[in-house]
């Protein structure tokens, strides 16, 4: 399946946007939701870029224990600086 990058960008984007203002946008809960929008977008990916880090990957359910689970093909990339 290709890799939906720009929507997981923009999933991540607006993700550590609402954890920063920590408002909701009228949804339920926004966090929650962009979490499983992420995790989903990973879940069908073939590919997972970021530059994140460790800690804030495990806030997202995104860490090495969980993409292992949910997609064990997904080559993840990490870009530090």
């Amino acid at each position: 399946m290709p890799l939906a990058l720009p929507a997981l960008l923009r999933a991540a984007k607006l993700a550590r946007r609402a954890t920063r203002a920590g408002v909701a946008d009228g949804a339920a809960d926004p966090i929650a939701e962009r979490r499983a929008e992420l995790r989903r977008l990973a879940r069908g990916s073939d590919f997972l870029i970021e530059s994140l880090g460790p800690a804030r990957m495990r806030a997202l359910d995104l860490d090495e224990d969980a993409r292992a689970r949910e997609n064990p093909a997904l080559i993840h990339v990490s870009i530090s600086a």
